[in-house]
C-alpha cells in the first residue's frame, strides 16, 4: 500500500517482522488501546477479535515465544465474547485482569536502569546513589 509516496507496512508486518522486544511492545500498545476502546464502548468485542484477539495472532505469539503475560492477555481477550454471553456482569473483572497482565509485562519490559532499586540516570550523573525510603528509615532507627 502506498500513500503520499511512502510505503506503509501492514499490521502483520509491524507485529511479526520486528525484533522480539519491538513485537512485544507493539502488541502491548495495541492491546492497551483495544482494551480502552472496549471499556469506553468505542469498540465491540467482535472488532477486537478481528483486530487482535483471534487464533492467528495467538498462534503467531506462541510461535514467537512472546512473554507469558502477553500470551495470557490474548487468551483472556479471546474469551471476552463467552464472558459477555454467559456472565456479562463479570466483563469488568476480565478487563481488570487483562489490564493487570499488560502492566505486569510492561513492568518487566523496562530497561534495566529503570528497574526498582537501580539508580536513575540523573542520580548517576550527580555521582550519587539513590536510597529507598525503607533504607533511610531503618538507618534512622
Amino acid at each position: 500500500m502506498e500513500m503520499n509516496g511512502k510505503q506503509h507496512k501492514s499490521l502483520e508486518q509491524v507485529l511479526w517482522s520486528s525484533n522480539k522486544n519491538d513485537t512485544q511492545r507493539h502488541l502491548a500498545q495495541m492491546g492497551r488501546g483495544i482494551l480502552i476502546g472496549l471499556r469506553e464502548s468505542r469498540l465491540t468485542v467482535e472488532q477486537a477479535e478481528r483486530d487482535l484477539f483471534n487464533m492467528d495472532v495467538y498462534q503467531a505469539a506462541r510461535r514467537q515465544r512472546l512473554n507469558p503475560s502477553l500470551i495470557q492477555f490474548l487468551e483472556w481477550g479471546m474469551e471476552l465474547e463467552d464472558v459477555l454471553e454467559v456472565a456479562p456482569d463479570n466483563i469488568e473483572e476480565s478487563y481488570r485482569e487483562m489490564d493487570h497482565l499488560l502492566i505486569s509485562f510492561l513492568g518487566r519490559a523496562r530497561k534495566p536502569h529503570e528497574r526498582k532499586g537501580q539508580p536513575s540516570v540523573a542520580t548517576k550523573m550527580r555521582g550519587g546513589t539513590e536510597r529507598r525510603s525503607s533504607d533511610r528509615e531503618s538507618k534512622s532507627r
